[in-house]
């Protein structure tokens, strides 16, 4: 059968199931042309400007086919050189190098921005004026400010933001006359991803209205300052679903105080860096549902584990480390998560491995998982996912969360 005579529900179907593949997108665009049309209005409906390539590229796609930038809906920036990690091989992105294809191609239809900012342009004055027009529903933003002011007037051109990313961002300087001058900024966000290094600022000038906060995530903190996110989850009106925290990179001397969090419906631990931190960061959070405060309105408890080894000898396995599963396995079978199902998810990153995990290391975690908590599994409350992973749980997330 050509591709040419493929029905148009066939068509429809192949594109929407390879929508989130972009290399896929792109090879369909060059089969037939029967999949190129389709193909490319979802290909295009994300754009990367990462380098000054790339927005010449951009440039001339716009002025050979017009139609381009009403197509667009989600939108990636980098300004100038980021310094550490992968991002130190992107090419600087000159503000004046982007101001003339934004302007002369306005996106009119994006919802979606994300937004690197290197040393040198976290200034509102640096970012072309383009990108502050927008009616953005989601800003993802990477920076480092050098005051707290070019935040501020930054998130103010987005009256209309549900979703905010601000865990790649930090505020070193809190300057108060510089502060006291500046009209407050109270944004109506549902869907928030926070650090610890912006944590405080956002809270001292309520940069939204933590009653309309639907999902969190809570990314770079350390668990001795975890408790400091309290705030964030006291919800009376029962809006907050979720609950996400990833596992803090590093720890310190100071005591570990726990989070009241079992009036959230979603929980999700994400744990993942480093056996002996992963180990205490679970008794942690064991420790929060056990002795959590008022009835337990959470419905499924989401844990993320990514061994840093084999299975044999990993903190999956130790005896040492045994009293986790007896712990975890006796308090998530009293009356009162009795309406709670717990979801192991088990990711091997095959970076990490010599030879990629294979099907028998996967059954292998998920049996000894089953026997571990055997009260959750005779009340059928347990669920086990193990998966081979190409770097992250980014790549399944929309699976733990749905």
């Amino acid at each position: 059968m050509s591709m040419n005579t493929l029905s148009q529900e066939l068509i429809d179907a192949i594109v929407d199931i390879l929508a989130d593949d972009r290399h896929s997108l792109r090879a369909l665009c060059s089969v037939s042309r029967a999949l190129r049309s389709q193909a490319r209005v979802h290909f295009l409906r994300s754009v990367h400007l990462w380098s000054e390539r790339s927005v010449v590229a951009f440039h001339e796609s716009c002025l050979s086919s017009p139609e381009i930038p009403n197509l667009v809906q989600n939108l990636s920036v980098t300004l100038g050189m980021l310094h550490g990690g992968s991002d130190v091989r992107i090419p600087n992105t000159a503000t004046a190098s982007l101001k003339e294809p934004l302007q002369s191609h306005p996106v009119p239809n994006i919802q979606t921005l994300r937004l690197k900012l290197g040393s040198a342009y976290d200034c509102i004055h640096d970012i072309p004026t383009a990108l502050l027009s927008y009616p953005l529903t989601s800003l993802t933003i990477t920076a480092r400010f050098v005051h707290s002011s070019y935040l501020l007037n930054l998130l103010r051109h987005y009256p209309a933001l549900r979703h905010l990313d601000v865990s790649g961002t930090s505020v070193p300087y809190l300057i108060q006359e510089e502060e006291d001058r500046i009209p407050p900024v109270v944004l109506s966000i549902e869907d928030l991803s926070i650090s610890s290094y912006i944590l405080p600022f956002c809270l001292d000038k309520q940069l939204f209205a933590v009653h309309a906060l639907r999902n969190i995530k809570l990314a770079s903190f350390q668990l001795t300052s975890l408790h400091e996110c309290q705030r964030l989850l006291e919800n009376p009106d029962g809006a907050l679903q979720r609950l996400h925290i990833q596992q803090p990179l590093r720890m310190d001397r100071r005591s570990i105080l726990k989070l009241e969090m079992l009036h959230v419906p979603c929980l999700t631990l994400e744990s993942c860096w480093g056996d002996k931190l992963a180990v205490t960061t679970v008794k942690w959070f064991i420790d929060c549902l056990e002795f959590g405060q008022g009835p337990v309105k959470t419905s499924r408890i989401n844990i993320l584990l990514t061994p840093s080894g084999n299975l044999d000898g990993s903190f999956l396995e130790r005896s040492a480390d045994e009293h986790i599963w007896t712990s975890l396995d006796s308090i998530m079978t009293a009356p009162r998560f009795a309406a709670t199902t717990l979801c192991i998810w088990v990711g091997y990153v095959s970076l990490w491995y010599p030879r990629k995990p294979d099907a028998d290391l996967l059954e292998i975690t998920q049996r000894f998982i089953s026997n571990a908590l055997p009260g959750l599994r005779s009340a059928k409350r347990l669920q086990i996912h193990c998966k081979v992973l190409k770097d992250s749980f980014d790549e399944v997330m929309h699976l733990i969360e749905k």
